[in-house]
């Protein structure tokens, strides 16, 4: 299909090579192509467990994002926050360095149960760069990021992040349509931090992390008259 073609051909040049690619059904015959807020997260869910999908993946849509830089054990550490949550929003997603097995299993639990629809991922990388990619993904979802200094016990509701959809599947994590607020300074940060670098390995480390937040995801919509021309 030649149209098609094209407009993924133009698409790719627009968001470039490191930009993030993303396919969903549309509502109306047309196909069309949206350039959202957005990042892709070499993690993915923590359990299979979470799947609600036919895909084998993870997928909320409008949930609420927490960011945490630190290991998560007990549930009673968010129970609190939880809480306030829960009044108005159900879906919660949750990036942290890492899950005890009583976290996990509490979460699943919850989820069995239809109490809430949770998602958790641990935080990509090793060392130092959990902590830049959680201020990554801050800058795209709006989430306050906790840590030592920030003490998730002293979180309030407003301290979440918003994405309009996650998809999470065994190995990988799409945030698409984020809040985007904090982008601009973030790109500022690590522009000013590619600058100073002299290591090869990591000057191309930054560069591609800054094509990646700059492009965003381009988010193809595929319409058709029928179900199977969609498929």
């Amino acid at each position: 299909n030649e149209k098609i073609a094209r407009l993924i051909a133009d698409t790719l040049f627009k968001i470039g090579s490191d930009g993030i690619l993303a396919v969903e059904d549309s509502r109306t015959a047309e196909t069309e192509v949206e350039l959202v807020e957005g990042i892709e997260l070499e993690k993915g869910y923590v359990s299979p467990y979470f799947i609600n999908s036919e895909k084998e993946s993870s997928v909320l849509n409008d949930p609420a994002v927490l960011l945490v830089h630190n290991k998560l054990d007990r549930l009673l550490d968010v129970v609190p926050l939880l809480n306030q949550l829960f009044k108005d929003k159900k879906e919660i997603v949750i990036i942290a360095d890492g899950f005890g097995e009583e976290f996990i299993g509490n979460m699943i639990v919850g989820k069995l149960q239809g109490k809430f629809s949770p998602l958790l991922i641990e935080t990509p990388g090793f060392g130092d760069s959990k902590l830049e990619n959680l201020k990554n993904i801050s800058a795209v979802t709006g989430a306050k990021v906790f840590d030592k200094t920030n003490k998730l016990s002293e979180a309030t509701v407003s301290d979440f992040g918003s994405i309009k959809k996650i998809i999470s599947k065994k190995d990988k994590t799409t945030l698409i349509g984020g809040d985007g607020t904090g982008i601009a300074e973030r790109l500022e940060v690590l522009g000013g931090r590619l600058k100073d670098e002299t290591s090869l390995f990591s000057k191309e480390k930054l560069e591609r992390t800054i094509a990646a937040l700059r492009g965003g995801i381009a988010l193809i919509k595929v319409g058709a008259n029928t179900e199977n021309e969609q498929k």
